[in-house]
C-alpha cells in the first residue's frame, strides 16, 4: 500500500509541472519508467512466475475480434519482458519446479492459444528479435478446417446480408435477433459467443449448424477462411525454432460440456495426433476457454493421466511453486496501457 501511494504522489507532482499531463501519458506507455515501477512493486512478491496469455495479434482494428491485441502493444510487451524480466521456456519452468529449484525473480513465460496464422506472420518475428521463449497451444481440427470451430459464428455474422437470423435455444423459446447493422451483429455475436460456452455441446453443434446455414446457406464443416489459421508446416518451423507446441484439443469443444469418455478422447487424442506430426513429445495442454465452468476435477485429472507436465486455465493471477501444475493461472496481455499492464502483473 505504501508503495502504492508513493507511486501516486509521483504522478500527482508530474501532472504539476508545465507540460506534466502530457508527460504523465507518455510514461503510462514507456518501457523504462513502467519497467523501474515494476521492480520497485515486484521486489517483495514471493518467488514464481507470471504466465502471458495471448490470442489474435492484429495488425489492425478489426470489431469482429475486439478481444485481440494490437501489433505494437505485443511489441512494447515483449520489449519490457526482455529488459526487465526473465522470460524462460515453459518447458524449464516445469522441469525447475519438478526437481524443487528456485525460479528467478519476475519469472515469465509467454502464451498463444488456438493457432491463429498471425502468431506466425505477427507474433513469431517478434521473438525471434527479441530472442524469448513461447509455447502455442493449436487446435487441431483448426489446423486442418482453417478455422475454430468456436469463430465459425464470428465469420457468419461478418459475411452475411441477412438481418435477422433465429436460434432455437430451446424448442418453445426461439431467440429472434437483430442484424440490420454491423453493431447489431456484434452485439448479437457477443451474446450467442457467451450463450455456446455454457451448454451441451450437443446443443451448441446444433445451433451453430442452424445459424450458419441461415446466414452463408452452409454446413459448418463447408467454412473455410484463407490464411486464419496456422499450417501444419508452419507449426513444425516454429517448434524448431525455440516455440513449444501444446495441445488444445481436437475441436476448441468446452470439456466440462462433454461426457467424460469423450472430453478424454479430444485430450488423449490431441497430444497423439500432434506428437505423430511434429516427432517430438507435447507436454504441455491448455484447457479451451478456460474459464472456471470449463475445468472440473475430473477433467483435470484426465489431463494428468494423458501424460502432460501441466495445464493452464484463464483464471487471472500469478503461479508459485504451490500452484497445481494442471491448474495453471495466466496474465492476459489486453491491457489500456503499459502501466496498468504493470499493475495488473504485480497485483497492485
Amino acid at each position: 500500500m505504501a508503495d502504492r501511494r508513493m507511486i501516486t504522489a509521483i504522478q500527482r507532482a508530474t501532472s504539476a509541472i508545465p507540460g506534466g499531463a502530457a508527460l504523465k501519458q507518455r510514461l503510462h506507455d514507456d518501457v523504462t519508467a513502467c519497467g523501474v515501477t515494476y521492480w520497485h512493486l515486484a521486489r517483495r512478491q514471493d518467488p514464481g512466475f507470471t504466465m502471458m496469455t495471448y490470442h489474435r495479434i492484429l495488425a489492425g482494428l478489426d470489431p469482429y475480434y475486439a478481444d485481440g491485441l494490437p501489433l505494437a502493444t505485443l511489441k512494447t510487451q515483449l520489449k519490457f519482458f526482455k529488459r526487465f524480466c526473465r522470460v524462460l521456456s515453459l518447458d524449464e519452468i516445469v522441469s525447475r519446479l519438478e526437481a524443487g529449484k528456485p525460479l528467478p525473480r519476475r519469472c515469465v513465460t509467454l502464451t498463444f492459444d488456438d493457432g491463429f496464422r498471425d502468431t506466425y506472420t505477427l507474433a513469431l518475428p517478434l521473438l525471434r528479435r527479441y530472442r524469448l521463449p513461447a509455447t502455442v497451444y493449436v487446435t487441431i481440427q483448426a489446423l486442418e478446417r482453417g478455422i475454430l470451430s468456436s469463430d465459425i459464428v464470428r465469420y457468419a455474422m461478418r459475411q452475411t446480408r441477412a438481418h435477422r437470423v433465429t436460434v432455437r435455444h430451446t424448442p418453445t423459446q426461439p431467440l429472434e435477433y437483430d442484424l440490420s447493422s454491423e453493431a447489431a451483429r456484434l452485439r448479437t455475436l457477443s451474446d450467442l459467443q457467451l450463450r455456446l460456452t455454457t451448454i451441451p455441446n450437443d446443443e451448441r453443434l446444433t445451433i451453430v449448424a442452424a445459424i450458419t446455414r441461415q446466414l452463408l446457406g452452409c454446413l459448418p464443416e463447408e467454412v473455410r477462411v484463407p490464411d486464419l489459421m496456422l499450417t501444419w508446416e508452419q507449426v513444425r518451423e516454429m517448434a524448431a525454432h525455440q516455440v513449444t507446441i501444446g495441445a488444445h484439443t481436437l475441436s476448441h469443444a468446452v470439456l466440462t460440456r462433454l461426457p467424460l469418455q469423450q472430453a478424454t478422447e479430444e485430450i488423449v487424442q490431441s497430444k497423439r495426433i500432434l506428437e505423430s506430426r511434429l516427432q517430438r513429445p507435447v507436454e504441455h495442454f491448455a484447457y479451451p476457454h478456460g474459464a472456471p465452468w470449463c475445468v472440473s476435477p475430473a477433467v483435470r485429472d484426465e489431463v494428468e493421466r494423458a501424460g502432460f507436465r501441466s495445464a493452464c486455465t484463464t483464471l487471472p493471477g500469478l503461479n508459485t511453486p504451490q500452484t497445481d501444475r494442471w491448474l495453471l493461472r495466466r496474465v492476459d496481455g489486453r491491457q489500456a496501457s503499459l502501466r496498468s499492464f504493470v499493475r495488473y502483473l504485480t497485483g497492485q
